[in-house]
């Protein structure tokens, strides 16, 4: 579905600068401040959005053709409303609307009739023509009046719902003046009139309060059709009327006039208008085919954005493979390649009227380890190369091709391509550019070639469409038949083979399902109809995940998960809008439940396997009470912990939270989450580990132990404890008997972290064999100790998001730590060999260990630049640029000094443009050099910390700097009646204007190298330059000249939607004070 076709659009009611436009193919939001676009797909129950509205919590509801979807805009969180989960019975919704205050949610369905949410009360009406006077449950539209009532567009008439009587009354043609009961839309003016869009009768007025019906079509109007889909009025009083291939129509009610707006007297890139609202300050906003556009109260245009691309040439994909680039490539049998980025939604296309491609069927696609695609097709061999954007073409004419019927590529582990055709196989060395044609006097390896592989032994096999596989021996130079003839292959029709790290090659049949050939042991296993899950025995399709999770995909539209090790299936039909004969051409794995499917038939498909059907293992979280780390801190680890684990496939009920919070923000959204289990005493801990524990115990998955908290020796007892609330305690004895009878019951791996502790008296108590015992000694550094970011928990936590095992995440957080606390003392402890101490002997069970692959794979948060300046002699202004947006951030001081450190200073953070935070502090003493630290945490509830960085402050010396800009008119210069140009010192606040008479100047800037920009906002004038300023100088720089006849200015001042010599000239009038020459 095509997202730059727009159903609807909705200008947000909260944030000015926000437009929310729902489309065929998914919901966006855009931003025109920022001229950003955000696409949202995988969110909704549906493609098609039909209507949008917003509730006073600011959050937005979305209709789609299968449920209802609100999104919190604060939060990021979804959640969807259908017939499964809510009082709706029919998940096509129609239309949305709200009245004035916004506390209501009207919802008309087509079929299920209409349903009002209470956000306040937190309760459903339902209204249907079962239970009231609706004249039908198929609603087309509503509006809301402003006394709240609801008026309703049917194919049976108008009708309203008085809300204080809670009757209906409905208008139709045999009891009014409506010209037809058949009508698409309706909505209310400002002036409280009802306004209606028929399917054959034009528009009709209708005022409630007289009574009266005025109508508009294409005899009395100027309109040029009498079928109305859509109504918009404004705040001024007129009424627009969008009109597919036909322009824009305004009517302005007071005296019945009427403006036509076409791609010939306005900036509309074409006729066909989709929808319309009005925006802020008068402004209208106007969807027209592929663009969105933003127009002041004179209809100048404003603001243009080229919508997010996103649809296919059609549903016949060939073949599809992903790139390192994350790219999906997809070939068509009669639309050529095309490129996808799922990221950004961006699709490009290539085929013979626009590229060298030599055919519109493309075969099959491998990416080589250059980068460059290889593509085969109907008519050759083609290369193309993403950076250069250069393609190469190989034919049977300038080439040892040995048919341009090109049906399957390979290129193997050695860097050799290995090409298929329906005549044979070819091999080609992309470095020399020198092919081998295996030729043979029989039909033996010139059959007609369906796929290639090769395994792990270094073999490429070729499947053929009758005669079985051919098996290559590189050694001997040599091709081996292998079919039904002289092996246990059961089908000689191959469709596709696999090779995979498992020592086998995996062959997928037309008629006989699914063989695997155990090349290492040489045997034969065939998994069918009679004895698999299989439920066709045409496979078409294989992949294999990265964890070796088998993918198959049949000729009637079905996907088949099989885990080779536990010999588990599972079975997915492709949703009911694929044909029964779709036939998945190729699959691919990012992870065991990412996958992207092209079919034949039915399009692309995008899907997300839940999470592992077993469970990863077990987790306990107990928070102790902890003097030397704050609250903010404590819940700061409880949440990341949590995190880490939930990411990569631990469900809560995996989880056991044992915490005096009674809610945690486990992923960054900005909301508490109810993921505590219970409160942190003796007996809660001895029993989720004694038998909650013991319950969720499966072979082969460990138990992970996280205690946080303060440990001290007792002084009556000398046992070592930990301290929990209302003065309860743990001790170590305790801890260590409950751990050894989960043991003893289980046989299972513990993994127990414990913070805060002396390692080498905890390991004398609970170290055991095989038990993997890791423990945070106490930070004796005061500018440390109360900061969760600089903390070994934080870096081992790190390391497990990652992937490392248990014991890599171990060794990694106690060097970062080593490098953070450089001035203080941690003992770090690691014991798996149950001697109870931390030595080169332990790592052997920990390095075993690691958590499995996340449900979703994403970049972890870091900051990509950070840029200071110190503005005065005590303060620092900062910027800090991260690769992704932040939950938040922010930033600390430690001063550096021999002496005992003062606590750290902190610097308050807010978010000045996407993926960026900036923040300042003044009257920072002592003067001296200091350690700059940037914190933050993402929107999945990760940390992260910077590395640090050296601020000198108080110790800088001063310069200054002039300059002269002359502005030139070809050869004439020209004076400003006024400030025109500004001079920047990148990254700083440093920043003046430049005199009329064009001269500039700072002064006390402190020593060093700037980058100085100068700009004109008016013109495409921008110069940079790098600046050495030195204490005690003031640097006169050389003059800049600037010939603005050849700079062109920045904007369409005339508004004739073309940029030229005129503007410069009416631009020029309006900055100096007339031009002479």
């Amino acid at each position: 579905l095509d997202a730059s076709v727009a159903n609807c659009i909705y200008q947000d009611k909260y944030q000015s600068n926000i437009t929310w436009v729902g489309t065929q193919g998914g919901l966006i939001c855009v931003d025109f401040e920022k001229n950003m676009q955000h696409f949202y797909r995988c969110q909704l129950p549906a493609g098609k959005v039909q209507d949008i509205c917003q509730l006073f919590d600011h959050s937005i509801w979305i209709a789609t053709t299968n449920g209802l979807a609100r999104f919190d805009p604060d939060t990021s969180q979804w959640a969807i409303f259908n017939t499964q989960n809510s009082v709706i019975t029919e998940n096509n919704v129609q239309a949305l609307a709200t009245p004035v205050d916004k506390k209501k949610l009207w919802i008309g369905t087509m079929g299920g009739g209409i349903f009002c949410w209470d956000a306040v009360q937190k309760n459903w009406s339902v209204f249907s023509a079962k239970n009231s006077n609706l004249p039908t449950n198929h609603i087309q539209d509503i509006t809301i009046d402003s006394q709240g009532n609801p008026w309703v567009a049917t194919h049976r008439g108008l009708a309203v719902l008085n809300l204080s009587t809670n009757q209906w009354q409905v208008f139709s043609t045999e009891n009014s003046e409506l010209s037809d009961n058949v009508l698409n839309v309706v909505r209310n003016s400002s002036d409280g009139h009802i306004w209606v869009g028929t399917w054959n009768q034009g528009i009709a007025d209708f005022d409630p309060i007289n009574n009266e019906w005025k109508h508009y079509n294409s005899g009395n109007s100027l309109l040029t059709t009498n079928y109305i889909d859509n109504l918009v009025p404004t705040p001024s009083g007129d009424i627009l009327i969008p009109l597919q291939e036909k322009g824009l129509f305004k009517l302005n009610p007071s005296d019945d006039s009427w403006h036509y707006y076409t791609k010939s007297n306005t900036a509309f890139p074409s006729q066909s208008v989709f929808s319309v609202i009005p925006g802020v300050d008068n402004s209208l906003i106007v969807s027209v085919k592929d663009y969105l556009l933003q127009f002041d109260d004179s209809m100048n245009l404003k603001n243009s954005l080229i919508l997010i691309q996103r649809h296919l040439p059609d549903n016949d994909i060939s073949c599809i493979t992903q790139s390192k680039r994350k790219n999906l490539w997809l070939g068509f049998r009669n639309h050529g390649l095309i490129r996808f980025n799922p990221d950004i939604h961006e699709w490009s296309q290539w085929h013979p009227m626009n590229s060298p491609i030599p055919a519109y069927d493309v075969r099959s696609i491998v990416e080589m380890s250059d980068g460059q695609i290889v593509l085969g097709t109907a008519n050759g061999l083609a290369f193309y190369n993403e950076n250069s954007r250069i393609w190469s073409v190989y034919q049977t004419q300038n080439s040892d091709l040995p048919d341009n019927d090109v049906t399957a590529v390979l290129y193997d582990k050695n860097g050799y391509l290995w090409v298929g055709t329906s005549n044979g196989v070819a091999g080609l060395n992309p470095s020399t550019l020198q092919w081998k044609k295996f030729i043979s006097e029989t039909d033996d390896i010139n059959e007609h070639i369906t796929c290639l592989s090769q395994t792990t032994d270094g073999r490429i096999w070729a499947g053929t469409s009758k005669n079985g596989l051919l098996g290559y021996k590189e050694n001997e130079n040599l091709w081996e038949i292998v079919n039904q003839g002289n092996s246990d292959l059961s089908d000689n029709h191959i469709q596709t083979i696999l090779g995979t790290q498992a020592g086998k090659l995996w062959i997928a049949t037309l008629y006989d399902g699914l063989t695997q050939y155990n090349f290492i042991t040489q045997s034969w296993t065939n998994y069918n109809t009679s004895n698999s899950a299989l439920l066709f025995n045409n496979i078409a399709a294989l992949t294999a995940s990265p964890d070796g999770v088998l993918w198959i995909g049949d000729n009637n539209k079905h996907l088949y998960r099989f885990h080779p090790l536990t010999l588990e299936w599972h079975t997915i039909e492709l949703n009911e809008n694929s044909s029964d004969m779709t036939s998945i051409v190729g699959i691919v794995a990012n992870k065991e439940d990412d996958l992207w499917v092209g079919t034949q038939d039915s399009g692309l498909f995008h899907l997300e396997w839940p999470r592992s059907l077993e469970s990863p293992g077990a987790l306990i979280v107990v928070q102790g009470e902890d003097l030397l780390l704050s609250t903010q801190d404590q819940q700061i680890f409880l949440e990341n912990i949590y995190c880490t684990f939930s990411k990569h496939e631990f469900q809560h009920k995996d989880i056991m939270m044992i915490a005096s919070s009674q809610t945690l923000d486990f992923n960054g959204d900005g909301i508490s989450d109810s993921i505590v289990d219970t409160t942190p005493d003796a007996a809660n801990i001895r029993n989720a580990i004694l038998n909650w524990s013991v319950d969720k115990y499966s072979p082969e998955n460990p138990l992970f132990i996280f205690i946080l908290g303060q440990w001290s020796i007792n002084a009556d007892t000398q046992m070592l404890e930990l301290h929990l609330p209302n003065n309860q305690r743990l001790s170590a004895l305790e801890l260590h008997n409950a751990l050894s009878l989960y043991e003893q019951e289980t046989g299972g791996q513990i993994i127990i972290v414990i913070n805060n502790v002396d390692g080498s008296q905890i390991l004398d108590h609970i170290a055991s064999h095989a038990r993997i015992v890791i423990t945070d000694g106490q930070i004796q550094t005061d500018r440390y100790k109360n900061s969760a970011y600089g903390s070994f928990l934080h870096y081992f936590l790190a390391g497990l998001e990652k992937q490392l095992s248990v014991y890599e995440s171990f060794i990694n957080a106690r060097k970062q730590v080593s490098l953070w606390q450089h001035k203080g003392t941690s003992k770090s402890y690691l014991d798996d060999n149950g001697d109870g101490l931390s030595d080169l002997l332990d790592g052997i069970f920990a390095n075993q260990i690691q958590l499995k692959t996340g449900q979703q794979e994403r970049f972890m948060p870091k900051v990509q630049d950070i840029d200071f300046s110190t503005i005065q002699s005590d303060s620092i202004a900062l910027t800090a640029v991260f690769n992704m947006t932040m939950a938040f951030a922010n930033a600390s001081l430690h001063y550096l000094s021999s002496e005992k450190p003062s606590l750290p200073l902190n610097i308050s953070m807010t978010e000045c443009r996407s993926m960026t935070f900036c923040g300042e502090i003044s009257d920072i003493t002592p003067t001296g050099s200091y350690e700059l630290i940037i914190m933050g945490r993402d929107h999945y509830g990760r940390m992260f910390v910077s590395e640090p960085s050296i601020v000198n402050i108080g110790l800088q010396q001063y310069g200054g700097l002039k300059g002269q800009v002359n502005i030139l008119l070809g050869q004439h210069e020209i004076t400003f009646n006024e400030t025109r140009l500004e001079v920047h010192l990148s990254n700083t606040e440093y920043e003046v204007g430049i005199h009329p008479d064009g001269t500039f100047s700072f002064e006390k800037i402190p020593e060093g190298t700037y980058q100085m920009e100068i700009i004109g906002p008016d013109f495409y004038i921008h110069h940079s330059e790098s600046i050495l300023i030195t204490a005690g100088d003031v640097r006169q720089l050389s003059p800049v000249a600037y010939d603005i006849a050849s700079s062109w200015c920045s904007s369409d001042v005339d508004c004739n939607g073309i940029v030229d010599l005129k503007d410069i000239i009416i631009l020029l009038q309006k900055l100096v004070n007339g031009v002479t020459k």
